[in-house]
């Protein structure tokens, strides 16, 4: 009996990870549900099984270290239920899920997850095109959250196209392509347009020196420089003028524009609370006062006084969680960058070059857009990465291994 409750528990946990991965890009309401319901099984799994340890992974002191200093900046915080409610969702949320995952994730059934990750994809592109053509809603329309979404899909079905050993996949990751290419347009998100010009051209970039150095050193290099000089001459040409005018439109009154003011207030923040932060989820609080009662002339609409990011992920970490904080951060963020390429440049496989290549394209993504937004605390783009983060990981485990 015991262990037929033991099996249904662990078959449950799986079908229920299986729907997440299928699911979770759609919306925050389904996401949390997902998440939710997938913390409760997984606990009640470690009880059944009597399992209560932890997967050991190569980020658990840098996740540990983080969250203790999240804890930390509650000694400068004004706001006790907004840092809760902060070191609830996001940080709780990716570190619990990064958790879950590592351990339900087998590496025998990537392939597996592959499917079900382009299933999804595909779902939330049908449902977005249909809702912003055919219904008078909006969602990749002006849309900076589902930009971001679209830019992780297309790096994901370039990805396949270069690397993946499956004609099926290739197929289908065409047409994705495509409507992920149009869903970022009419997003008109410059920060997602930036970062996934940067990922594509790194992820195209390693990918011809890796593959033509080993053969012939000088045509990859002619490789190189044609697709650089192709990137740079075609991109202004292959943008539509509406997204070029976005980049155009630039508000530079020190003054009046409202990134420049909340940057402002960042730095007010970091001189005042350098170590510990100012405290989790108190960054609208703090931006209000400045515009107020700090910055002469400071001038801002109704909608601009509720910003609660100040559209620089470095800055936002930095001003509520502390320097050190931040440190860690970029830490993680190399380490996984080490992992991506190491596992380019030490296995040639097919599935190998797809998880690294992804992971690459992922990262590349969100380091940039991050200096203009805080793009990976949206929960679909924070997954993505988690995701193909321990592709690698248990990739590098298996190969390192043989």
């Amino acid at each position: 009996m015991v262990e037929k409750i033991k099996n249904l528990s662990n078959k449950s946990l799986e079908y229920l990870f299986l729907t997440t991965l299928l699911l979770f890009p759609i919306s925050i309401a389904l996401r949390n549900i997902l998440l939710g319901l997938l913390l409760i099984f997984y606990l009640f799994n470690k009880i059944i099984n009597k399992d209560f340890s932890l997967p050991k992974t190569f980020l658990n002191k840098y996740i540990l270290l983080f969250f203790v200093f999240s804890l930390l900046s509650f000694i400068n915080t004004n706001n006790i239920q907004a840092s809760l409610d902060t070191l609830l969702s996001p940080i709780f949320r990716y570190i619990a899920f990064f958790i879950m995952a590592y351990e339900i994730i087998n590496n025998k059934k990537i392939a597996r997850y592959i499917k079900i990750l382009i299933s999804g994809g595909f779902l939330v592109l049908i449902i977005g095109h249909y809702i912003d053509y055919f219904t008078k809603g909006s969602f990749f329309y002006r849309n900076n959250e589902f930009g971001a979404t679209a830019a992780m899909l297309i790096i994901f079905f370039v990805s396949i196209l270069l690397s993946y050993d499956n004609k099926l996949f290739k197929g289908i990751s065409f047409f994705g392509l495509i409507l992920s290419i149009n869903a970022i347009v009419i997003s008109y998100s410059r920060g997602a347009t930036l970062g996934l010009l940067a990922a594509i051209f790194v992820m195209v970039f390693i990918y011809i020196w890796i593959k033509f150095s080993l053969v012939n050193k000088k045509i990859a290099v002619i490789l190189i420089v044609s697709f650089i000089s192709l990137f740079l001459i075609l991109t202004p040409f292959i943008l539509p003028d509406r997204l070029i005018d976005r980049f155009k439109n630039t508000n530079f009154n020190y003054n009046t524009n409202p990134r420049l003011l909340m940057w402002r207030t960042t730095l007010e923040m970091i001189k005042k609370h350098p170590v510990f932060g100012a405290g989790l989820g108190t960054f609208n609080s703090h931006f209000l006062y400045n515009v107020d009662n700090v910055f002469e002339g400071a001038k801002l609409s109704a909608v601009n006084r509720k910003h609660e990011k100040p559209h620089n992920l470095y800055l936002f970490i930095a001003s509520e969680q502390g320097i050190p904080s931040l440190i860690i951060y970029l830490l993680m963020l190399y380490l996984s960058f080490k992992l991506a390429i190491l596992n380019f440049i030490k296995d040639f496989s097919h599935k190998g070059n797809f998880l690294s290549l992804t992971l690459l394209g992922f990262l590349t993504q969100v380091f940039i857009h991050s200096f203009v937004d805080t793009s990976v605390l949206y929960g679909q783009i924070g997954l993505y990465v988690i995701i193909f983060l321990i592709f690698n990981a248990k990739f590098n485990k298996e190969r390192s291994c043989k």
